[in-house]
């Protein structure tokens, strides 16, 4: 028996930030998979209907920030990896008042300048709709998908409160990054892009914190692929910089 029934939330009063989170997910055939839906995400949200009493400032918003889940080709087993699109600095400061032109994506230490026309392509998401834009974006590779799956809005009011927050925020993310940093620079302690890792075991992470141990087999010098042969035979091609890996002992 089906029962049809009706969500509600309601809002006491707005928020100086708002971060949204979008179901982009579905768990079909025993796995979790990227929804296909293609969502129009604003760059504006205007909410002075839910509060009137309030001025026009203090219930609009602008998009500041979004977290992306992309996949590449063959990575979709694997869970995909999660990026970052922000506007540029410079415009974020402007409190809404135009939206930014030029945003940039992050991906790990990659950083790529796109319109805002292609930042909304890439936010919105749906199989085969951006993949080739996609995959020139997070580069090496011909085809990505990609779909936001977290946004943040600012209030273009409260202009003090906003500042504190990014203040805040950026704080965090210079810290997160040093240490992010120096992490990477034992890791790769030994050079990632020559054919010094061929014949290095490793175990590389999955999907649900899952690690399956192989053989690096081969380095492609043109596109700075490592070949891994995992030990149930599967065979897989990785820019090792965007994988998680633990070393074994030689």
């Amino acid at each position: 028996e089906e029962w049809i029934t009706t969500k509600t939330s309601t809002l006491e009063e707005l928020p100086g930030v708002w971060i949204l989170h979008l179901d982009r997910f579905t768990f079909e055939h025993g796995r979790v998979q990227p929804k296909p839906t293609k969502v129009d995400i604003p760059f504006g949200l205007d909410c002075n209907h839910l509060f009137p009493s309030l001025a026009n400032d203090a219930a609009s918003y602008h998009l500041t920030g979004a977290i992306l889940h992309v996949n590449t080709e063959g990575e979709l087993e694997e869970g995909g990896h999660y990026i970052t699109l922000i506007p540029s600095p410079k415009t974020a400061e402007q409190q809404g008042q135009q939206q930014a032109k030029l945003w940039y994506l992050l991906d790990d230490d990659q950083v790529t300048p796109v319109t805002m026309d292609e930042a909304r392509a890439l936010m919105a998401g749906g199989v085969g709709e951006n993949s080739e834009q996609s995959g020139r974006a997070v580069g090496q590779c011909e085809s990505a998908e990609m779909r936001a799956v977290v946004l943040v809005y600012e209030s273009c009011g409260n202009a003090a409160q906003q500042d504190a927050v990014l203040r805040e925020a950026k704080v965090e993310l210079a810290e997160y990054l040093l240490a992010a940093q120096e992490e990477k620079a034992i890791d790769n302690s030994i050079s990632n892009t020559t054919t010094d890792l061929v014949g290095r075991r490793l175990r590389i992470k999955w999907s649900k914190d899952r690690y399956f141990a192989g053989v690096i087999t081969h380095y492609d010098d043109s596109n700075g692929k490592h070949t891994v042969l995992y030990d149930d035979g599967d065979v897989r091609t990785y820019t090792l910089s965007k994988k998680t890996i633990e070393w074994e002992e030689p």
